[in-house]
């Protein structure tokens, strides 16, 4: 007890330290547990983004939005800081179309680890800020990535942002999950797992090389050009076969996202040959995966696809020897004008069965078929009959409309988001009635 009396200005002091200890390491050590997921996609708010950067490289990039220039930013997430991260513009035709009729409002690729490749956020490697400039209803990729997500699909996570660019106000944007390594890290994919996002430049390069560098966009070709256009060429995409060589799948090799191995390109064109023999397909393809993909995907009517005219917006995923399909892009799923009694069973919409292989072997198999309408079934049960979807839709749209009503761009408004969304829930409904008539055979 003396020691202590004698000495208590010491044992204050340690006391003091202990504690600055104890609570900078409670505090680090929960930093580090924090994932992207729980943050920055936590769908439940509208996230704050801020990006900054020089006066004269964002003037470069809206002068030239095309060019897709990486240039270094700055960028907030809710208060939150990261230096020195890549900033360009993303999408194709798009952006050709916002650049020639003098729109900004640009979609952005987050890069945050290029100049710095021990850097993420929380995780995350790269994410893309969707401008939601095809969707009045700013909902419908929120949507289908939600039901992917329900569904079994590995698909990426998405968060509702405002965003702004040198303290100027863009507006609300969508926050999309890249597909990519991280993503990869957040489903536990075991190392090897290959990732290819398909996309063809849409021209037969022996008769037109010097078209080599224009971006293809669905947009630009209508559904009755695809077939019988001699100068088309998918280059792969399309995932019909055309032999056993590597190079002749330009659109899915000279895609790929992550490094793999020539054993894994190897198996992929196996995988496709499979296809187009239509035997050992499950030694190949995934079909719980597929099933639970096709059946959002064809629910939903997206022709901005493969099982349209362009065969893109898809990734495909190569993991413990099976091969799945990976959603992307949904800004163009349930246009006004669709057909909401569309055949479950013939959902192609311009392409024949010959030009669209997977889904020709796939929907003669009769395994695949069985998974597929349960699948179908499964997310009426769950999503629909539950009205779980549409409540969920009534809360993203309660949470988005001060945005769209805010819009600097007038890109939106509350009265269109609320028109769309009012269609939506109207197809959405039809649509469920008429694909449970199809399922029951009636």
């Amino acid at each position: 007890m003396r020691f202590f009396r004698n000495h208590s200005e010491y044992f204050v002091i340690f006391l003091l330290l202990a504690g600055i200890l104890f609570f900078s390491f409670h505090y680090f050590f929960n930093k580090e547990k924090q994932t992207y997921d729980k943050k920055l996609f936590d769908d439940s708010i509208v996230h704050e983004i801020s990006i900054e950067l020089t006066e004269k490289d964002y003037n470069t990039l809206l002068a030239t939005p095309t060019d897709k220039i990486r240039f270094h930013a700055d960028i907030t997430i809710d208060g939150e800081k990261t230096e020195d991260v890549s900033l360009s513009t993303h999408g194709n035709a798009t952006v050709f179309t916002m650049e020639a009729t003098g729109e900004t409002k640009f979609s952005y690729k987050i890069n945050f680890g290029k100049y710095n490749n021990t850097q993420t956020y929380y995780g995350l490697d790269k994410m893309i800020l969707g401008n939601l400039y095809k969707d009045s209803s700013a909902i419908k990729e929120y949507l289908t990535y939600y039901l992917m997500r329900e569904n079994g699909v590995e698909a990426p996570l998405c968060s509702y942002v405002n965003l702004t660019i040198n303290n100027e106000p863009v507006g609300l944007y969508l926050a999309i999950e890249e597909i990519d390594e991280s993503f990869l890290a957040r489903y536990k994919s075991p190392e090897g797992t290959a990732l290819y996002k398909p996309s063809a430049t849409g021209v037969d390069h022996s008769k037109r090389k010097s078209l080599k560098s224009e971006l293809f966009d669905g947009e630009e070709l209508g559904i009755s050009q695809i077939p019988d256009d001699p100068d088309f060429d998918f280059e792969g995409a399309d995932l019909v076969y055309q032999g056993d060589e590597i190079e002749k799948y330009p659109a899915i090799f000279e895609n790929q996202v992550n490094k793999s191995s020539p054993e894994s390109k190897e198996r992929l064109i196996e995988a496709i040959k499979a296809l187009s023999q239509r035997i050992e397909l499950e030694k190949y393809w995934n079909f719980d995966s597929l099933a639970n993909y096709f059946a959002v995907h064809n629910f939903l009517t997206n022709f901005d696809s493969y099982t349209g005219p362009t065969a893109h917006n898809y990734y495909l995923e190569l993991k413990n020897d099976k091969v799945s399909m990976l959603p992307w892009d949904y800004d163009l799923s349930i246009l006004r004008g669709t057909d909401p009694g569309l055949s479950i069973d013939s959902p192609l919409q311009g392409p024949g069965l010959e030009n669209r292989p997977l889904w020709n072997a796939l929907s003669k198999n009769y395994e695949f078929n069985k998974k597929y309408h349960e699948s179908i079934q499964r997310m009426l049960d769950e999503q629909i009959y539950t009205n779980e979807l549409f409540d969920r839709i009534d809360r993203v749209s309660e949470m988005i409309l001060p945005y769209a009503k805010d819009d600097p761009n007038g890109l939106f408004s509350e009265d269109k988001v609320l028109e769309e969304t009012s269609y939506i829930k109207e197809f959405l409904t039809e649509r469920s009635d008429n694909v449970q008539k199809q399922l029951w055979g009636i």
